[in-house]
């Protein structure tokens, strides 16, 4: 795992990344990253990485640059990264191809635009679909994640999640539990709708 950057301007209503790294999006330079890998290369053989951000594609020139360096640097190593569906682009699937990418991860959340309006994740069930069929084309794999249980759940949207996945096809998924976690949007919109039991210890 290489750290590349920290830091999510978002604020999406269950999301720990922004109470836990802040809302500024701090990078580390495409050349101290390369030095990292080429360590990890000499030294211990890797050749896979993950590179953990919690918004990866977010600054778009930043991502330029890192992947026209490690093209450049000659390094022959492969990875993968988070991204969000609206930060992918043709000519940016191409690049991080060309780079060595061969995986991105993507909050997909729900199949239901009124959750994902609510949940503040500012995307489209389109613009999800669009990005997929990109990686899809620039043989990018991918692995898609979904929460069930958030306040605004019901059958008819766990359905859509459901059919919504299945359309999108998508080489790996996960389905994760909606969790109150303390410091998200979603725990205070719990504790005021007295949804978490007011007993609970969260020092411990």
């Amino acid at each position: 795992v290489i750290k590349v950057s920290r830091g999510c301007p978002h604020h999406c209503f269950f999301c720990l990344a922004t109470p836990v790294s802040g809302s500024k999006l701090r990078t580390r330079t495409a050349e101290n990253i390369i030095d990292e890998i080429k360590e990890c290369i000499d030294k211990y053989k890797i050749t896979n990485f993950l590179f953990w951000s919690d918004c990866f594609n977010f600054n778009r020139a930043w991502t330029v640059n890192l992947c026209s360096k490690i093209i450049e640097s000659g390094l022959k190593f492969t990875w993968s990264a988070n991204t969000r569906a609206d930060t992918m682009d043709e000519e940016l699937a191409k690049l991080m191809y060309k780079a060595g990418c061969r995986l991105v991860s993507i909050g997909v959340e729900s199949g239901s635009q009124e959750i994902l309006n609510n949940i503040g994740k500012n995307v489209t069930l389109d613009k999800i679909r669009n990005t997929v069929k990109i990686l899809k084309k620039n043989r990018i794999k991918i692995y898609n994640y979904f929460v069930i249980g958030l306040p605004w759940e019901t059958e008819k949207t766990v359905e859509e999640t459901i059919n919504f996945a299945k359309e999108l096809d998508s080489d790996f998924i996960s389905f994760y539990t909606a969790v109150p976690l303390p410091g998200t949007k979603f725990f205070a919109y719990a504790m005021m709708n007295k949804l978490v039991d007011e007993n609970i210890n969260f020092e411990n």
